[in-house]
């Protein structure tokens, strides 16, 4: 054919057609490392055991829940923050101040 040009890519080769927007979309859904969450879940167990009444809170169920809920005091949800150290102490100082009182 004329004006048409032949390549030489082969049915095995892998080529990312995804848009950049759509990419970046999927990495910043990724979960975070679960040992970021388990301790998450050991800090409201902690806080549970300590304020409140641990028998029959599920704590990994909660925390579970409010990881995708969005929290005013972080601008975003917590979920979201998890893939850094910085992000990991974020939530943890937010989640502490809002059970000990000190964020309504």
């Amino acid at each position: 054919m004329q004006g048409s040009k032949r390549t030489n890519m082969s049915s095995d080769d892998d080529y990312d057609l995804t848009p950049t927007a759509t990419r970046e979309v999927f990495e910043a859904e990724v979960a975070p490392p679960s040992w970021r969450v388990d301790t998450l879940v050991e800090q409201v167990d902690q806080m549970v055991a300590k304020f409140g009444n641990p028998e029959g809170f599920d704590s990994k169920r909660w925390v579970d829940q409010w990881l995708n809920r969005y929290v005013p005091a972080l601008g975003a949800t917590p979920n979201s923050l998890l893939d850094t150290d910085e992000g990991l102490a974020q939530v943890q100082n937010v989640l502490a101040m809002s059970w000990s009182g000190a964020y309504a």
